[in-house]
Order: C-alpha cells, then sequence, then structure tokens
C-alpha cells in the first residue's frame, strides 16, 4: 500500500481523486482507549465503482477492499464503499477538507481536482420544452471555498446560487452552449481518468452545444 499517497499531489490521479474524496468522502479521527482511529471512506453507486477500484490499483490495495451493499430503500441505488482505517495512510487526510489544500496542488493538475470534484458532486442534465427541444446544462455542489475556487478557475463567468435548505451549500451552473463547450474542454482535455458515464452523457451536451450554436458566438 503508498501509505503517503495524498501527502504530496504530484500526479493527475491524486489530484483527481482528492476531487472526487472533497465531493463524496470523509475522513473523521476518534479516540478508542488510547489509540486515536483515523477513517477514511468513499461510497458511490454501484455503477460507478470502477472508478473506486481504480483508486485501489493507484494505492497499490487487492479490489477485495470494495465492499458493495444494498440500499436499505427501494428507491435508493444500491452503492460501493470503500473503508480504511489505517493511520499510516489516514494521518495525510485530516487537513485535506481546509482552504490551504488548495495552495497544495500544482496549477497543470487543478482541471484534474475539478473533473473528480465534478464527478463527485456535478451532474448534466436534460430538459425539453413544448416543442419538444432539448437543451443541456451542468451544475455542481459547493460548499464554502470549492465553490469560491471553481468561480476562479473555470473558463466561463458565472456565478454561485445559494441554496435556501443550508447557507453553507450553493450550486454552480450552466445552460449556455458556448459555456458547455469550454467546460467540456476544461475537464477532460488530456484526461486519463474519469467517470465514463458522466463522460459519456456531457459528451453528447458538448456535441449538440457545437452543431447547434450560432456561428461567430464568444463565451462570456
Amino acid at each position: 500500500m503508498t501509505y503517503n499517497y495524498f501527502e504530496t499531489i504530484d500526479t493527475a490521479n491524486k489530484a483527481y481523486f482528492l476531487g472526487l474524496f472533497h465531493a463524496d468522502g470523509s475522513c473523521t479521527s476518534r479516540t478508542r482507549g488510547n489509540n486515536e482511529e483515523i477513517r477514511f471512506q468513499i461510497s458511490l453507486q454501484v455503477k460507478d465503482k470502477e472508478i473506486l477500484e481504480k483508486f485501489l490499483l493507484d494505492v497499490n490495495l487487492p479490489p477485495q477492499r470494495l465492499k458493495l451493499y444494498k440500499s436499505p430503500r427501494p428507491n435508493e441505488s444500491d452503492y460501493a464503499k470503500l473503508y480504511l482505517a489505517d493511520k499510516r495512510f489516514t494521518k495525510h487526510l485530516l487537513d485535506l477538507k481546509q482552504e490551504s489544500l488548495i495552495n497544495r496542488i500544482p496549477d497543470i493538475f487543478m482541471p484534474d481536482f475539478v473533473r473528480g470534484f465534478f464527478d463527485g458532486d456535478g451532474c448534466i442534465y436534460v430538459r425539453r420544452n413544448d416543442k419538444k427541444i432539448f437543451y443541456y446544462g451542468a451544475t455542481f455542489t459547493c460548499f464554502g471555498w470549492i465553490g469560491e475556487h471553481l468561480l476562479k478557475v473555470l473558463p466561463f463567468k458565472t456565478k454561485l446560487s445559494i441554496d435556501k435548505r443550508s447557507k453553507d451549500l450553493s450550486s454552480l451552473q450552466t445552460n449556455k452552449k458556448e459555456n458547455l463547450i469550454l467546460l467540456f474542454n476544461y475537464l477532460y482535455s488530456n484526461s486519463d481518468i474519469k467517470l465514463e458515464r458522466k463522460f459519456s452523457k456531457f459528451k453528447d451536451a458538448y456535441e449538440f452545444a457545437s452543431t447547434t450554436i450560432p456561428r461567430g458566438s464568444r463565451a462570456k
């Protein structure tokens, strides 16, 4: 096992998995007797388990460490969960929810971090009006500094919308065709690791935008 995997973010894969961890993972510390246990866990829908299998391969752990679970609710998807409590690995993760983290990611790997975050808390959606004309859009669910950071690194101008359920939760979204093209290129240019399910849907949005955008239009 690569115990110092997250100690230095020096590969695209590390940046991607760090983004995914920020979106869908957790790392907590608790004391049992005289021992401190630091628990890392992340879970995804079963249909996305291949990305967690790639993570296990990257940190040199066997695929058997990934467990599959039935959802207790009939209207929810079954899920795959990865749980690690080896302190030699998890000690590097305790501060990874902090704002200072952003300074540890080289600029060259920022698209990988954002793509990992998008794969965890982003979505591509399709809407249809009464004339059966389809519209694609993309959205991120963001917390605190991550949302502010996305405003800076995404290659187009947009804004955060505060969620009515929680003042700490906001969303960043766009349905402009020009922006979808820019966002697709930002996320997927030279990308080796990604959720194929979301990539396929986003590729459809990209092709839709590319073929229907008026000539001479510019993203803003």
